[in-house]
Parts: structure tokens; C-alpha cells; sequence
């Protein structure tokens, strides 16, 4: 018998895989040389604030809110390839899902007649949900059950992680430009790029952490680049 596993817990297993073998690889480094990166929840950090991206399919917003368990002022409007888009703002928590410890946000979500995960996390949430248990046992018609969203955490206040699911068209650059931020920082949150030989290879489905700048992108210093990589948990 075929397994088929979702793209989404795919990409975080990926994730999750790669940044502990950058740890074991870069155990005996110098502190000053290593970043402090962590594949599972950092003691430093517990909660925060995070952000999922929401690619439109034809909801409105009140039916969103519905969807994610959210008031509509954590709902702002996102234009994205001349369409309507949304950031949906969220409470993002150390957890351990299905013996995987990371950042997620819950929601609730009941279960309709043909309903599977697969389905049910790539039409309503984008990709973005973390499958758990036994989906046969789970996913009986009108029962209740909680949907994990994968969600990211990072050491700066002028900072939020963005959960985005690639989309047709998109470059690494363009959503770094959308999304204020800084490619080399999406490459190095979302370790999944680091399986390829080319990090700016992204495949539509596939999902990235954005760290994005609430402030803006600042100016470029002249004659001068910042080399140095970001403070980031995930």
C-alpha cells in the first residue's frame, strides 16, 4: 500500500530535519559563528505573534474569521497578483502535535461529508496544516476537530514570521518584496531550501517562514552590507 504524504507536513518534517542537522554539524562550532536556531520551541520563546497568509478562494471575510477563529480585526486585506489576499494575525504557541514539538495556532474546524485532511488543509488552509493522528479515526462526518497551523516565532519586536504558501508565478524575490523582507532571511528560516542546490528553487504548494519587517524594509547602507543572519525560532 502508498502513502501519500501532504505537502505541508512534508515541508515542516523537511524543516524540522534540516535545522537539527545544522545544529549536530555546527555543535562544535565557535558561539560567535553559530546562530541560534531552533527546530523545535526555544525556551526563550514560548508565544508570540504570528501572521498566516490567506490566498482568496472566494470567501468573505466574515467566513475567514469563521475558518481560522479569529475577530475580523485580525483580518487585513493583501493584494497579490491582482487579486484580494489576507494576513490573518494569530497567537502563535509552543506545542507538541503527533510527537513533533513547534510553533502552531489552533483552530477548530467540523467535518463535512467527503472531507479528508488532505483536502481540507489545501482548499481552506492554504497548505498549512500539520497532520495529525490517524486521519480515519479523526475525520467523521460533523465531528469537531482541532486543525494545527504551522506558525514561526522570532527574537525581534520589529519582526513578525509569516506562514506563505507559494503560489503560482512567485520568485523568492517577489515575496521577499511583498512581504517586506529579506530573501536570505526567508532562505534561512525556512530550511527546506536548503535541500537544494539552487536556494531560490520554490515550487508552488511549498510553505515558507517570512520574517517580515512590521516597519518596512530599511534603506541600504551604502558601502556596507549586513552579513550577519538573523536571531530566528522556529
Amino acid at each position: 500500500m502508498a502513502f501519500r504524504i501532504p505537502q505541508s507536513s512534508l515541508s515542516l518534517l523537511l524543516a524540522l530535519l534540516a535545522s537539527f542537522l545544522a545544529q549536530v554539524s555546527n555543535s562544535e562550532a565557535s558561539p560567535a559563528n553559530t546562530t541560534d536556531m531552533y527546530a523545535f520551541c526555544s525556551d526563550k520563546i514560548q508565544s508570540c505573534n504570528a501572521s498566516l497568509y490567506y490566498s482568496s478562494n472566494g470567501l468573505s471575510t466574515d467566513e475567514i474569521a469563521s475558518l481560522y477563529s479569529v475577530k475580523l480585526s485580525q483580518i487585513s486585506n493583501f493584494t497579490h497578483q491582482n487579486k484580494q489576499d489576507y494576513l490573518i494575525q494569530v497567537p502563535c504557541s509552543c506545542q507538541t502535535v503527533d510527537g513533533i514539538k513547534g510553533y502552531f495556532y489552533n483552530t477548530s474546524y467540523t467535518i463535512l461529508d467527503g472531507d479528508t485532511f488532505y483536502n481540507v488543509s489545501s482548499k481552506k488552509y492554504n497548505g498549512q496544516a500539520y497532520e495529525e493522528g490517524d486521519e480515519q479515526k479523526i475525520f467523521n462526518v460533523n465531528a469537531v476537530v482541532t486543525i494545527y497551523l504551522m506558525c514561526g516565532c522570532i527574537k525581534n519586536d520589529d519582526q513578525e514570521v509569516v506562514t506563505y504558501t507559494v503560489q503560482p508565478s512567485d520568485t523568492l524575490l517577489t515575496i521577499a518584496s511583498m512581504l517586506s523582507s529579506v530573501m536570505s532571511n526567508i532562505q534561512s528560516l525556512s530550511r527546506i531550501l536548503n535541500f537544494n542546490e539552487d536556494q531560490n528553487f520554490i515550487l508552488p504548494g511549498w510553505v515558507l517562514f517570512v520574517p517580515m519587517e512590521l516597519k518596512g524594509l530599511p534603506p541600504p547602507k551604502k558601502g556596507k552590507r549586513n552579513l550577519s543572519p538573523p536571531l530566528l525560532f522556529l
